[in-house]
């Protein structure tokens, strides 16, 4: 029997062509983004891509075409070097290319659905400050506006009145605009952005869309007062789900995290914000009182309401790891310590997430570390029967 013959690609018809395509090209950039600080400067995760275009000029057409079609990309030109990196670590955003200078993208990425250039007052252009491009996925776009609405934050909000934005819409596939729904996908993120010294919107764009991004702009930041308000009822709604649904009641308490400008992802935390609260408030429940240390006593109300949640459910390694950083933490900021910090606004709530990591370790048997943890809860709550009981139960006997 003679073996079959293959179909030469070409000979399909373009409907069938396309279809292929999209089957290589469709989610080219759906990767794992690697951990490590040290990960490399590029992610080849368009190598099907490079490969298809570089085959002949009629597939390098049809390709491209379907590349753009069932990929968004978006490509930020900024003034700093260094940005690539910010990205990645702050943010965990996987990055499709990066390059010093936009013209220095492969032509696949000269031309994408979205440019956004960042200028900066600060920031001169020379020869030891060339700029990065940065060319992402629409997936990541909203993470990264979050992100630039952190920095802004991080800095009391004086960042982007020292930044202009420029918006560029493209169609890289054809002469027509591209549709108004995806115009306000791509736009409307920028909503996060607040106060710029100066924004711009060109090429391609539907001004529907635009005025969109500028109405979600022009909303303010919530402020602290509302925020610490919001976080107390938020904790209280999940004390109250705690009761019968400790998972919910994780749900929840990261909601409330949020509210304080920390961002709970599986085990990171993205912590922003504190000069922000860093002033008096001006009203409502906490009036008169430092925001900061107010959002240190429900930060640290939060995590032991956390550790609780693991602890009901029986994921002692989760109130152990949480319990175990809470302390690290604590540690670099005052030093070791072994009892009562006088100057922390939040002592009995520590002293129960001592409690609760000493809780967690005796249930997997580590006996040693419990009595260690045990006796630094003891001292923050020493009227406590309670930890004052379970310490004795894994104290040392003589033999």
């Amino acid at each position: 029997m003679a073996p079959a013959t293959f179909h030469p690609f070409l000979r399909l018809p373009p409907e069938l062509r396309d279809i292929i395509y999209s089957f290589v090209l469709a989610g080219v950039a759906d990767i794992d983004v690697d951990d490590d600080p040290e990960m490399t400067e590029h992610i080849d995760s368009h190598y099907w891509a490079v490969a298809l275009f570089a085959v002949s000029k009629q597939v390098h057409d049809e390709s491209m075409r379907i590349f753009h079609t069932v990929n968004t990309f978006i490509t930020f030109e900024t003034p700093w070097d260094d940005a690539h990196s910010e990205f990645r670590l702050k943010d965990h955003v996987q990055i499709i290319e990066t390059a010093f200078g936009s013209t220095r993208l492969p032509p696949v990425f000269q031309k994408v659905h979205l440019h956004a250039k960042i200028d900066s007052q600060r920031v001169g252009t020379d020869q030891y400050s060339r700029g990065r491009t940065i060319v992402l996925t629409f997936d990541d776009l909203e993470r990264v506006c979050k992100l630039w609405m952190y920095t802004d934050i991080n800095r009391n909000c004086a960042l982007n009145g020292t930044l202009r934005l420029t918006l560029t819409v493209n169609n890289p596939v054809g002469p027509d605009p591209p549709p108004l729904a995806l115009q306000k996908r791509l736009l409307e993120p920028f909503g996060y952005i607040k106060n710029l010294r100066a924004l711009e919107v060109n090429g391609m764009q539907h001004e529907e869309a635009t005025m969109s991004m500028k109405a979600l702009m022009d909303v303010p930041l919530e402020p602290a007062e509302d925020r610490l308000a919001a976080t107390t009822q938020l904790k209280d709604e999940g004390n109250a789900a705690l009761k019968t649904d400790s998972r919910l009641a994780i749900k929840i308490y990261e909601k409330a995290f949020e509210k304080l400008h920390i961002i709970c992802e599986g085990r990171r935390r993205h912590e922003w914000g504190d000069i922000w609260f860093d002033r008096t408030m001006k009203y409502g429940e906490f009036e008169g009182q430092n925001g900061l240390k107010i959002r240190t006593q429900l930060r640290t109300r939060l995590v032991a309401n956390v550790m609780k949640a693991y602890l009901d459910m029986g994921e002692f390694e989760e109130t152990i790891f949480w319990g175990k950083r809470s302390h690290n933490i604590i540690n670099g900021h005052f030093g070791p310590h072994h009892g009562p910090i006088p100057s922390f606004p939040a002592a009995p709530q520590l002293g129960k997430i001592y409690y609760r990591l000493g809780v967690a370790l005796k249930a997997i048997g580590e006996t040693s570390e419990a009595r260690h943890y045990l006796s630094i809860a003891l001292s923050f709550l020493p009227e406590d029967q309670t930890i004052r009981q379970l310490l004795s139960t894994v104290q040392l006997t003589l033999g």
